[in-house]
């Protein structure tokens, strides 16, 4: 898959769920809730032990079904071990140039934090997929609400894309939740698409 085909794919669902647990074992379960629930993709955070295996297994498991990617990379290793275990997207809490290279020379869509406006920049002229303005959360309610992403074009354009309507759909979509959901909130893997 190639970069922009991960990045009209993750427009197309609309939904990033990021996936953050105390152990890679419930990756399985949890993505096959997710597909049930008909979001078929996930996106594996560095900080669950053992994140890499789990997203090798994912890949394994799921194929073309799950589209999987890596969270929290803050390291170009990460993002070349997540891209050589089948992610296809890598996302970063912030700006590392050389996170974006390591994903850009596997061809994977990558999508790194930026705050600042000369960050968003450099990101743009990198070569970022998508640039995810982060911590939205300090720029108030109005932020937190309405968090931005910038999506960069195949020409290289860039376009400033708040949770808006184009042509009377709906544009590419960004979620921001207040935090990791909890076992104890969803309940069962296996009965949460049914109750959400």
């Amino acid at each position: 898959m190639t970069s922009q085909e991960t990045v009209k794919t993750l427009c197309d669902v609309g939904i990033i769920p990021v996936v953050r647990a105390k152990s890679a074992d419930v990756l399985v379960d949890l993505s096959k809730a997710l597909i049930a629930g008909g979001v078929p993709v996930a996106e594996v955070t560095m900080t669950v032990p053992g994140a890499i295996d789990g997203i090798r297994r994912l890949v394994k498991t799921f194929g073309k079904d799950l589209l999987v990617g890596v969270g929290s990379v803050t390291e170009a290793r990460q993002a070349e071990e997540a891209a050589d275990a089948g992610a296809e997207f890598i996302v970063g809490p912030v700006l590392v140039p050389e996170v974006i290279q390591a994903a850009r020379t596997r061809g994977k869509a990558v999508i790194p934090g930026a705050f600042t406006p000369t960050e968003i920049f450099q990101a743009h002229q990198l070569g970022a997929d998508v640039i995810r303005v982060f911590p939205a959360s300090v720029g108030g309610p109005e932020a937190r609400a309405r968090p931005v992403f910038l999506w960069t074009r195949p020409d290289r354009q860039t376009i400033r894309d708040r949770v808006s309507v184009r042509g009377g759909k709906p544009a590419c979509r960004a979620i921001h939740g207040g935090g990791p959901c909890e076992t104890a909130i969803l309940g069962s893997w296996a009965a949460w698409p049914q109750s959400s």
